[in-house]
């Protein structure tokens, strides 16, 4: 999935009717899941579900319950592969907030 495609998921996925995200989740935010021991970026809301992906195209959904904000060493690693991905696949361009230049 590319960085557009994820934006359009988040789109589509954001509007979706059900309950609130809670507070302090929004879409564009960098949670760790416990479940899985990862970094993601939130993408969306579905029912009790928050939609999550990594820059490699990995998706999925997890329970609210098992996420908590990233720390800045998780985020760090979430752009570290965001821009090894981009590198490996010879794309120029840098994701947004990579913090690649």
């Amino acid at each position: 999935m590319t960085w557009g495609e994820t934006r359009a998921v988040a789109d589509v996925t954001s509007r979706h009717h059900g309950p609130s995200p809670g507070p302090g989740l929004t879409v564009g935010m960098v949670v760790y899941d416990r479940r899985w021991e990862m970094p993601a970026t939130i993408v969306g809301f579905d029912g009790p579900f928050v939609c999550l992906t990594r820059p490699t195209g990995l998706t999925w959904r997890a329970r609210r319950a098992s996420l908590r904000p990233a720390t800045t060493r998780e985020r760090r690693q979430l752009r570290a592969i965001a821009v090894l991905h981009a590198r490996s696949r010879g794309d120029g361009a840098v994701p947004p907030g990579s913090g690649a230049h």
